[in-house]
């Protein structure tokens, strides 16, 4: 699969939600990128959860929705794929 076809199916899956939480991280960077997809989505008409946090750790993951929603993480998790299982 090419990036052009990961970008496509990307794409098609958060047009297809019904709802999106975004996750991100509570700095400066964090709070810009989720501001940007959350205007965004809003524009598309989905609704979202915003949730921010200091980093990701399993007492994190409480604070995550266990719901149907799309789960879109932003300036997180990059060594920390094994919470995600």
């Amino acid at each position: 699969m090419s990036l052009q076809d990961d970008i496509r199916a990307a794409a098609e899956n958060v047009s297809e939600a019904n709802e999106i939480s975004l996750v991100s991280h509570i700095d400066a960077d964090g709070i810009t990128s989720e501001a940007i997809l959350a205007i965004a989505l809003t524009r598309l008409g989905i609704p979202i959860k915003q949730i921010f946090v200091r980093q990701m750790e399993p007492a994190t993951m409480e604070a995550i929705p266990n719901d149907d929603s799309l789960k879109i993480f932003t300036d997180l998790g990059a060594g920390q794929q094994a919470l995600f299982e």
